[in-house]
């Protein structure tokens, strides 16, 4: 069944964590957790770290991406994808994860890099921009991609229950991955619920 980013839950200034599948020059399938950035329903931009993706994007110019909600999923991807299984893409040569809930089969249009020198040291990152060529859903009901900042949220809302206000960590996170509107409401809520000092 058909659909579009944004009934996904896709939202313009705001990163969504997805899986992005691709294949490697003999074929095999990987798949990495990455943040994806909305631009429209036509339009996404990735911003990774060199890695086997970069790579395979690099030959390719075709990527899935694959909207899970199970954080296990996620986890699964970084520790062993062995017992990942795949289905092939109806209009891209790249791989769909079996168990994501929704896909979105993109082409690269545009892709640029540089170097990020941090306390971590110095490294490449790449910019990706998609072009979403088709976007379906896999299963029922609707799924809604998993945001980094609305979990720190629920976290920020889980330490104020146990009375514990050290929130620096999850606020950083919100700031970076929620929307602008979003990130506001956050600190609007907290400031007039309590004396904190930002």
């Amino acid at each position: 069944m058909r659909t579009n980013a944004v009934d996904l839950g896709f939202k313009r200034g705001a990163i969504s964590e997805c899986i992005v599948t691709t294949y490697n020059s003999r074929k095999e399938p990987n798949a990495a957790p990455i943040g994806i950035y909305f631009l429209s329903n036509s339009k996404l931009l990735m911003k990774i770290y060199e890695n086997k993706t970069v790579k395979n994007m690099l030959m390719n110019k075709e990527c899935a991406v694959n909207v899970v909600d199970d954080a296990f999923i996620f986890l699964k991807c970084i520790l062993n994808q062995r017992d990942f299984k795949y289905l092939k893409a109806k209009k891209i040569n790249a791989p769909i994860l079996k168990d994501a809930k929704a896909v979105l089969e993109c082409r690269v249009f545009d892709h640029k890099s540089y170097l990020k020198r941090d306390e971590y040291g110095e490294c490449k990152i790449y910019l990706f921009k998609l072009e979403v060529l088709e976007c379906y859903l896999l299963s029922k009901p609707l799924p809604k991609v998993l945001n980094r900042g609305e979990n720190a949220v629920l976290e920020i809302a889980v330490k104020f229950s146990r009375g514990n206000y050290d929130i620096k960590k999850e606020l950083e996170i919100a700031k970076r991955c929620l929307s602008h509107k979003d990130y506001k409401k956050l600190i609007e809520l907290i400031k007039s619920n309590l004396k904190l000092k930002f």
